[in-house]
């Protein structure tokens, strides 16, 4: 996946105001990064890509990918403060995909969640991976 879809997500996930308030701020990560990350949070990470070229590619070098990636939601299940609860989880699911769905994401179109888990208990967090699969375009 191109780098710039990467960092426009993310900062389309941390610019907005409602998540940061649900997260106590700018709290979106990529989740292959080795940035010390606080808890709650969210990270991204890719999981998988479709390159199909358009017709008459040879001239124009136009192609279209299908992205999917992943987007985890971390709070910390013993906090006294919210996010500490599973409707608190849910919330957060349900600014996200408000963000991605109606808001979009520069350069990208046709979000939709294609799978979801959990949320489920590690240890002292609670946890929710998302998958969401995009599009966007490329000129080679």
């Amino acid at each position: 996946m191109m780098p710039t879809i990467l960092a426009a997500l993310r900062k389309a996930l941390n610019d907005d105001s409602a998540l940061g308030t649900l997260l106590g701020g700018k709290r979106v990560y990529l989740g292959w990064l080795t940035e010390k990350m606080t808890i709650p949070c969210v990270t991204i990470t890719e999981n998988s890509e479709r390159s199909t070229p358009r017709p008459c590619h040879a001239s124009g070098r136009h192609r279209d990918n299908s992205s999917v990636v992943q987007i985890d939601i971390w709070i910390d299940r013993t906090d006294d403060e919210p996010p500490s609860t599973v409707e608190d989880v849910e919330t957060i699911v349900s600014r996200i995909d408000e963000l991605l769905f109606v808001t979009g994401v520069t350069n990208t179109r046709g979000w939709s969640r294609v799978s979801s888990s959990g949320p489920h208990q590690e240890d002292d967090l609670l946890h929710k991976a998302l998958r969401y699969e995009f599009a966007y375009s490329v000129k080679d």
